[in-house]
């Protein structure tokens, strides 16, 4: 993975707090290098309002910002019940707009305890992962926030990749990986995971069922496609093709046994490659009218493997089809559920790109 270019905003008035703020960015940062997470931040400092709004409209992207509410000197040291009604405070004006771009970028505010109804207005009105007050700051609580920020922001990138022509199994497993780890640093940090810019875990579950077949548990479609061409890359690849040869006629004579017949092929493809660690299997041809076929793409170095591998698959599935046609009458022949395998190696075949490959599978149809 390439690093990602971050880009984390502090605005604070106070120089030395700024610095303190700063130092504790680049402690989270250089912990995530190590933690599978490579990523290149840059770090904006702005002291007054008119530079943190200058900042804000010059950065094409914010990931994190750390705001100072009281940024008006006008409004350091008022008293609570002195504060005047309607007034926003410089810093509630800076969370305004960055609520108006998108992405949201994750925000937490900083501020002294004669503000705190400033800050319940932050927390409430603007979405802000997290208040801190100064004279309680933590700089573990704050580095914790500032990695669950970034681990969120690489999650909602690779879930965004997804909607891209080259998508693959590996956006979505890795937006669930960040996802997971900015879960665990915003818990380090006691804040609850609804408190980020947006419900990533619905989206993650809404992209997973887009990208799923509901039967089987496979990936389809593009994420199928994507996956597939990633393995015809490798210098040891294997690829077979499994289709039901009679798959109109079983779907019309025992349409409820469809989703049963594909769950049993998917299992048996998985406990044939058991033995391979990266084996992937896939499902396409799931549009209406269209015949499934299960796609399997495997690390094998010598082809003599995939006769062994397809004559299981055959067998296994010769001697249970006939569970899935009716018992209390006999099935004609061509209803039973019949499989053909196909496969290639790379050492036997190459394929000039992906299309090439899927032309492939479906002449096998």
């Amino acid at each position: 993975m390439n690093p990602a270019l971050r880009t984390i905003l502090i605005v604070e008035d106070d120089r030395l707090l700024s610095e303190s703020y700063k130092t504790a960015c680049r402690l989270a940062i250089y912990e995530l290098t190590g933690e599978a997470l490579p990523v290149e931040v840059r770090i904006i400092q702005a002291y007054t309002l008119n530079e943190a709004f200058a900042e804000i409209k010059d950065a094409p992207r914010l990931d994190f910002v750390s705001v100072d509410l009281a940024l008006d000197p006008s409004e350091q040291g008022i008293r609570q019940e002195q504060r005047t009604i309607g007034r926003e405070a410089g810093g509630m004006r800076i969370l305004r707009q960055l609520k108006e771009r998108q992405p949201a970028p994750v925000a937490v505010v900083i501020s002294g305890e004669t503000l705190l109804s400033y800050a319940t207005d932050a927390l409430q009105r603007y979405g802000v992962m997290h208040f801190f007050e100064k004279a309680r700051f933590d700089i573990e609580q704050y580095k914790a926030v500032v990695k669950a920020a970034l681990w969120y922001i690489q999650a909602v990138e690779s879930l965004e990749q997804l909607e891209q022509a080259d998508s693959s199994l590996g956006e979505l497993d890795e937006a669930a990986r960040c996802w997971g780890e900015a879960r665990a640093s915003a818990a380090a940090a006691g804040i609850d995971a609804h408190r980020f810019p947006s419900d990533l875990e619905l989206r993650l579950k809404a992209a997973r069922a887009r990208f799923t077949d509901q039967a089987t548990g496979l990936p389809i479609g593009r994420l199928a496609q994507g996956y597939l061409k990633q393995y015809v890359l490798l210098q040891h690849w294997s690829v077979f093709c499994v289709h039901v040869t009679n798959f109109a006629t079983f779907r019309a004579a025992y349409p409820s046994q469809v989703d049963p017949l594909l769950f049993f092929l998917a299992e048996t493809v998985r406990e044939a490659t058991a033995s391979y660690a990266e084996a992937f299997t896939g499902l396409l041809g799931t549009g209406i009218g269209a015949d499934p076929t299960l796609v399997v793409a495997l690390n094998i170095e010598q082809p003599a493997e995939l006769g062994a591998i397809k004559s299981r698959i055959e067998a296994t599935v010769a001697h249970n089809a006939p569970m899935f046609t009716s018992s209390l009458s006999k099935a004609p022949a061509p209803s039973v559920p019949a499989v053909h395998v196909a496969c290639w190696h790379s050492k036997k075949h190459q394929f000039s790109d992906l299309n090439d490959l899927l032309d492939a599978l479906g002449s096998t149809n």
